[in-house]
């Protein structure tokens, strides 16, 4: 029995779907704004002006893809969180969301980076291998450059211990 590339599998049910969204999109100003209240599926929010004001990154990404009910890439969610009113002077806004999401990721939080290179919910995919060595309560940086961990080097000068009085000097 042959396995199933279960990534490719829905990698190509997206693309159908997306090429089905867009043909949708194209039809739509031919029949009138009715389509569009048929067209939407139950339960899903649209994207308000307002949708994430006032959020941080990792918040208003969440919301964002509980909105999409499915993955989408970096940019996408970049560009929906500034549609919808999250407020930034980043210059590379694309790169903050990438980083939060990464992040999260890494501890096993909300978001789950997927084979086709775009973010999803963790919950979508309860039964997902958990990632070697990772402590999910475990806020310290890894490996690729941030926070290096402290290494002891044995010189104790300029540091008070516990037990150490210390003399306060100055004007009373």
């Amino acid at each position: 029995m042959s396995e199933i590339d279960y990534a490719a599998v829905l990698a190509d049910l997206e693309q159908k779907r997306d090429e089905l969204d867009a043909a949708i999109k194209a039809i739509q100003p031919f029949v009138g704004a009715g389509a569009q209240a048929r067209t939407a599926r139950a339960g899903s929010e649209e994207l308000q002006p307002d949708s994430f004001f006032g959020m941080n990154i990792l918040d208003a990404a969440v919301k964002y893809l509980h909105m999409a009910k499915r993955p989408k890439r970096a940019d996408e969610i970049a560009d929906a969180l500034l549609a919808g009113g999250y407020m930034t002077t980043a210059k590379n806004f694309q790169a903050n969301v990438q980083t939060t999401l990464r992040r999260e990721d890494d501890r096993e939080g909300s978001t789950v980076w997927m084979p086709n290179k775009t973010w999803a919910l963790a919950e979508w995919y309860p039964s997902r291998p958990k990632k070697q060595g990772v402590d999910p309560k475990d806020d310290s940086e890894d490996e690729r450059g941030q926070d290096p961990p402290v290494t002891d080097t044995g010189d104790t000068t300029d540091v008070a211990s516990p037990d150490t009085e210390l003399e306060i000097t100055g004007t009373t």
